[in-house]
């Protein structure tokens, strides 16, 4: 067998176990979402607050979260323009970001492990109470998840091959 051939068929594995992950974790935070306005006490407080200021473009409290507020609002009007509650919409962005900082954390896992345990790690990771309970209410936590995963990612590309430049300046954009 040709070494392109099985490097190629290793690369669609990995990519078909990212998408896997990420649709699971999609589809898992996605339907154990809280639907509507989330009007309850302690931390569900601020997700009120966060989806209120999303759908109508306005300041969540002085911090602002305004890369937050404006991805929010374009869910709120895409929810809109389903027929659905503008609201639920933006706590399905927080389920998108859990997502994706899921995809980040099986590529920060394959760069330290092996393939099993990226894997085992990965989707032990889509079902801890942290990321499950973020993802599933109207909290920035999920994208502050992209940040800090995104950055540790882009680290250890740059420890293991310091000749590459490109992780730094992702890093910066992070």
């Amino acid at each position: 067998m040709p070494i392109t051939y099985l490097y190629s068929s290793k690369k669609f594995a990995l990519a078909a176990l990212m998408m896997l992950a990420f649709g699971f974790a999609l589809w898992l935070y996605v339907t154990t979402a809280v639907p509507g306005l989330i009007v309850r006490t302690g931390i569900e407080a601020e997700a009120a607050q966060l989806q209120r200021a999303a759908n109508r473009l306005g300041i969540a409290h002085s911090t602002g979260y305004p890369i937050f507020t404006m991805l929010g609002h374009l869910a709120a009007r895409l929810g809109e323009t389903l027929g659905q509650s503008p609201y639920t919409w933006v706590t399905y962005l927080s389920g998108l970001f859990g997502a994706i900082s899921v995809v980040l954390f099986f590529l920060l896992a394959l760069r330290l492990t092996s393939i099993p345990a990226a894997t085992a790690a990965t989707f032990l990771f889509i079902v801890t109470n942290t990321i499950w309970y973020a993802a599933t209410i109207t909290e920035t936590q999920t994208l502050n998840a992209i940040c800090l995963i995104g950055i540790l990612w882009l680290s250890v590309i740059y420890i293991q091959h310091p000749e590459h430049f490109y992780p730094l300046i992702g890093m910066v954009v992070l």
